[in-house]
């Protein structure tokens, strides 16, 4: 017979007492911290049971400013749990201290100081990222990456009029940009400008008649502005949010199979969703920051980059464009790393070779030395 009291302390159809007593999951929990510039920051990283993966926290000054799923190479996944936790700690704690250094080794060259703000936004540390846009700014004054990436920063730290203020100089600096008139209508949107959000949107489609995220922008400027909610029916949808989508569905087959059966407000709404969803997972932000940070450290930083770092890089990279992430800029930086890998297999062996007394292998670093200056002066022409 079960009391009241059992009934009150049954916890989601288990007794409490069960409940606290269930073993709980094994931790692999690994640390790793770091100082730069007056501020601590410390990695996390353990497996966690409910998601099945691993996952990584990075703390700035004891606040939390990132939980990451870690997306490890397939090669990995076969190995013990803690390896893999071991592993990603490791990796990520080499790559974020890297970015600081390069913020010392890069100079005043805007494309390195935007790279590393961009690879510093995608890790939540909006201060860096902030600082080092900024610096690109005042050294190229129409960067218009720069003033993309910035814009985003001041959106996520809270600050959305800074970034229309700096996006408004942007598009002034570039009108014929179709990029920089769709970030300046999204921050409009987020500011509830609506009149002023979609003359820009418009713009962008103008320049860009293939531009399916300006035209998803647009249907959801009309969606939040219709008076939907006044009826007790299914509202239509209006009439522009539905143009939006036509132009969207010349380019998606599934979007254009389904078009004739969308007419209410809800329709369009839950259709928008599904998009902005899709947009998202092609999202190659992360991949692209990541990239451009491996770029930096060969040409920056190549006498501390293993040749084991790289070749994960390229396994890392190839394993992403198979997954559907196929865009022709990550295809050139895997070129790249292709042939960074060549000039640094090359590095070890000519060391590998010194202090050998046999002629043939003489010869061979005399042959390994030349191949090495034409490689470094071959990866020195290399540009983003």
């Amino acid at each position: 017979m079960t009391s009241f009291l059992d009934e009150d302390l049954n916890f989601f159809g288990q007794a409490l007492s069960q409940t606290e007593q269930s073993p709980r999951p094994e931790s692999f929990l690994q640390k790793g911290s770091l100082t730069w510039a007056g501020n601590n920051y410390l990695l996390e990283s353990d497996y966690d049971w409910e998601e099945g993966q691993v996952f990584l926290c990075l703390y700035r000054n004891r606040a939390l400013t990132l939980y990451l799923a870690c997306d490890l190479l397939e090669q990995e996944k076969q190995l013990p749990l803690a390896e893999q936790v071991k592993q990603t700690l490791s990796r990520e704690l080499e790559s974020l201290g890297s970015a600081f250094q390069l913020t010392r080794l890069t100079g005043k060259n805007p494309i390195h100081l935007n790279t590393l703000g961009l690879y510093f936004y995608t890790k939540n540390l909006w201060p860096e990222a902030r600082d080092l846009l900024d610096r690109a700014l005042k050294l190229k004054s129409d960067y218009s990456d720069a003033y993309r990436n910035l814009s985003n920063v001041y959106l996520k730290m809270g600050l959305p009029q800074e970034a229309v203020h700096l996006l408004e100089r942007a598009v002034n600096l570039n009108p014929n940009f179709a990029d920089l008139h769709n970030s300046l209508g999204w921050v409009y949107l987020e500011c509830g400008r609506h009149p002023e959000a979609r003359k820009h949107l418009e713009t962008a489609t103008r320049l860009n008649p293939a531009y399916q995220e300006a035209f998803l922008n647009l249907c959801l400027s009309y969606l939040q502005t219709s008076n939907h909610a006044q009826t007790y029916q299914h509202p239509s949808a209006p009439e522009e949010s539905l143009d939006a989508l036509r132009q969207i569905a010349t380019q998606d087959q599934e979007l254009r199979g389904i078009l004739h059966q969308i007419s209410t407000w809800e329709d369009v709404s839950r259709q928008y969703l599904i998009l902005k969803d899709k947009q998202a997972r092609r999202d190659s932000t992360n991949l692209r920051a990541l990239c451009g940070l491996f770029y930096l450290r060969f040409q920056f930083d190549r006498a501390n980059l293993k040749r084991e770092t790289m070749g994960q890089s390229i396994t890392w990279l190839q394993e992403r464009l198979a997954r559907g992430y196929d865009y022709a800029d990550l295809r050139n930086f895997l070129g790249c790393f292709h042939i960074f890998l060549a000039d640094l297999t090359m590095r070890d062996l000519l060391t590998a070779t010194e202090g050998i007394a046999d002629q043939r292998a003489r010869r061979l670093a005399k042959y390994l030395k030349k191949l090495s200056r034409l490689s470094e002066h071959a990866c020195g022409q290399l540009s983003l």
